[in-house]
């Protein structure tokens, strides 16, 4: 689907859609994918491309999965993906957003402090941010937030703005996913031990007793690195990692990526 200033593939009032595998272009500051008062709606597979509007815009639509999507912006004015107007709750996953010539990369809300355009958020979850010379990697205003697992962006180009619902403040959420190895001092799985995690802000863990397995390991958590407002930006690593199982050990990790972090362990013996 092509448009010149229009729109090239147009979803209102629509729940539970496929909309996959498109090739969706639009010149000018015309809209290539647009979601307008949609939910719970699958978006996979879609190049989407526009160099002064918008690849992909989100309007008043929450719950929606987007997948493995490529979205561009090659122009100033133009954004890869852009949501507003409380669209919130929304999923992203491996997707590939790409901004350059001035253009921006991912925008929650918009400039000043219209009301109407608030309340939206996203977790993004393996995506990619390619960012060269452009106007931001990532734009959050109007009570809106970004929470990030396992994706890289330019911590020199993003824009958290002051406008915001008491209730509601603007921020970024910077995880990673990390996996819990325990051993012992001769390097043998330690079954069923149990970790809490500590972060730097404070002494009670964020995560208790998160158990191993019979191979030594734990599924994969969530952690966070750092969270930035509108003001400031707190980090929350390293982390202080506690290992109990018939004695106990602290190690102490800078969680900065997804990874296994290895623990050993003395064990207590009769």
């Amino acid at each position: 689907a092509t448009t010149t200033t229009g729109i090239a593939i147009y979803l209102a009032s629509t729940s539970n859609t496929d909309v996959t595998g498109n090739n969706a272009t639009a010149t000018g500051n015309g809209i290539a994918i647009y979601l307008a008062s949609s939910s719970n709606n699958n978006v996979a597979g879609n190049n989407a491309t526009s160099p002064t509007g918008a690849a992909f815009f989100i309007i008043s639509s929450l719950n929606n999965n987007f997948t493995n999507n490529n979205a561009t912006a090659t122009a100033c004015g133009g954004v890869a993906i852009h949501l507003r107007d409380g669209s919130y709750s929304n999923r992203l996953f491996s997707n590939t957003f790409t901004a350059s010539g001035g253009s921006g990369a991912i925008r929650l809300g918009d400039n000043g402090n219209q009301g109407s355009m608030s309340n939206n958020s996203g977790t993004f979850s393996n995506d990619t941010i390619t960012c060269t010379n452009c106007a931001y990697s990532l734009f959050v205003n109007q009570s809106s937030n970004v929470t990030l697992v396992n994706v890289t962006f330019n911590r020199t180009n993003y824009t958290i703005g002051q406008w915001a619902y008491p209730e509601n403040p603007n921020f970024i959420n910077l995880s990673w996913y990390a996996k819990f190895n325990v051993t012992t001092q001769d390097f043998n799985p330690v079954a069923n031990a149990l970790i809490n995690i500590t972060n730097l802000t404070g002494a009670t863990p964020m995560i208790s007793a998160l158990a191993t397995g019979s191979d030594g390991t734990t599924g994969w958590q969530p952690i966070t690195e750092w969270i930035g407002n509108a003001t400031t930006g707190t980090n929350y690593t390293p982390h202080t990692t506690t290992v109990y199982s018939n004695g106990s050990n602290s190690t102490t990790f800078n969680i900065t990526q997804s990874q296994v972090y290895t623990m050993q362990v003395n064990l207590v013996t009769a």
